[in-house]
């Protein structure tokens, strides 16, 4: 059974930054850089993947940004000590991982997606451990075997279930339902979590709803509850197009084009830059990788990386 990790680079680099705001070699900052390498060794080390892949962002904009331009408005500029460490973040992840990718006109979270289901339809005994935050992706719990880091512990669909009272398949009916402020994406006004959970529970889809407004033929269960609801119908009514759009925007999409690079992982691979920068604590990790992998090639007459 072959375990995967996948990063949300962007994700990773802010986090980063943030833990380690005022780290610097000589005047460059480095803070970012140090707690994303820190961050993907501790990955490697502590679920020990056969394949690592990392997703990131453009800056241009989406086939999100097409349907709402609005989208994801308002948050803050990056500062310019964490820019001028995007371009080494990204020599790092492409050469250590298995696969880094970006793609004109999707997000990081598109691509995760497209990782996780592409090696579930090839294996369907595949491990796939997602190392974000961006709550989207947990529509990809659908899938057996997927799970978060969350708080250095593994998070999948039964901690999810617990949590939110929903089912993996109904988060995106669930967001579209309340919307999503970190996004700009508006939900069904005076509609909460805990009411859109209550929907969802009794009615199962926002379809069963949908057929509920068009007086369809509709499971007894959902009739009942919005029968008995009519003020939640009449918002739903009210806000029908932004929950809509707000669906749409929040589903994640295939990429046919998107290939899976099958190549092994070497964080050996990042020792140069370690030198560079004067990260004297990975290098020490390096050095530790590298004196073990010579003594399994040792012992085994090969060649292969351990890591």
């Amino acid at each position: 059974m072959p375990t995967i990790v996948v990063v949300d680079s962007s994700y990773l680099i802010f986090r980063s930054y943030y833990a380690y705001p005022h780290l610097n070699t000589g005047e460059k900052p480095t803070g970012a850089f140090f707690g994303y390498a820190k961050t993907i060794h501790k990955l490697i080390k502590d679920y020990k993947p056969d394949y690592l892949y990392i997703a990131g962002d453009l800056p241009t904009p989406t086939w999100r940004h097409k349907i709402l331009s609005s989208y994801k408005a308002g948050r803050p500029e990056p500062s310019n000590e964490l820019k001028y460490q995007f371009p080494i973040v990204q020599e790092y992840a492409k050469l250590i991982a298995s696969g880094y990718y970006t793609i004109d006109g999707y997000e990081a979270d598109d691509i995760i997606l497209n990782l996780a289901v592409k090696f579930m339809q090839e294996d369907k005994n595949s491990k796939i451990i997602i190392f974000s935050a961006d709550r989207d992706l947990y529509q990809i719990l659908v899938e057996p075997n997927v799970f978060f880091v969350r708080d250095e512990n593994l998070f999948g669909r039964v901690e999810f279930e617990e949590k939110y009272g929903v089912k993996a398949e109904q988060w995106v009916d669930y967001k579209a339902l309340i919307g999503d402020a970190s996004d700009n994406l508006k939900g069904v006004s005076g509609i909460g979590p805990k009411t859109a959970t209550t929907i969802l529970n009794n009615c199962g889809t926002l379809t069963n709803v949908f057929a509920y407004l068009d007086d369809l033929e509709v499971e007894p269960t959902t009739r009942e509850y919005l029968d008995k609801n009519p003020k939640i119908v009449a918002k739903i009514r009210t806000d029908f197009e932004i929950l809509n759009q707000t669906f749409e925007l929040a589903t994640l999409q295939m990429i046919p084009e998107l290939e899976i690079l099958k190549q092994s992982h070497d964080l050996t691979k990042g020792k140069g830059m370690f030198e560079e920068y004067n990260f004297k604590s990975l290098l020490l990790e390096i050095e530790k990788t590298e004196k073990a992998r010579d003594l399994q090639n040792a012992k085994s007459g090969g060649s292969e990386s351990l890591f």
